[in-house]
């Protein structure tokens, strides 16, 4: 893709299946929806860069501490086992 990024959000809807808003206006967290999963403002999506936590995804708007610059994203889905989530 050859475009400018106006958001870092963008760079993630470049994940196929996966969808970034931003609703209500400026100051709100993006939502995100993967495969149709309304990802509930960040409380189920976890950030990780080399295995270490980016952000706090227990927190109502966890997403919103994933504050990197958009050149050092390599979005990416990865595939991990149900017991991963307890």
């Amino acid at each position: 893709m050859n475009r400018p990024m106006l958001r870092t959000g963008e760079i993630l809807e470049l994940v196929p299946g996966m969808v970034v808003t931003q609703h209500s206006g400026t100051g709100k967290a993006n939502q995100y929806f993967i495969r149709g999963f309304n990802l509930d403002h960040g409380t189920d999506f976890a950030t990780f860069i080399d295995g270490m936590p980016i952000n706090i995804r227990t927190h109502g708007h966890g997403q919103g501490y994933t504050d990197l610059h958009h050149n050092a994203l390599e979005p990416r889905t990865l595939r991990l086992p149900a017991s991963y989530l307890f």
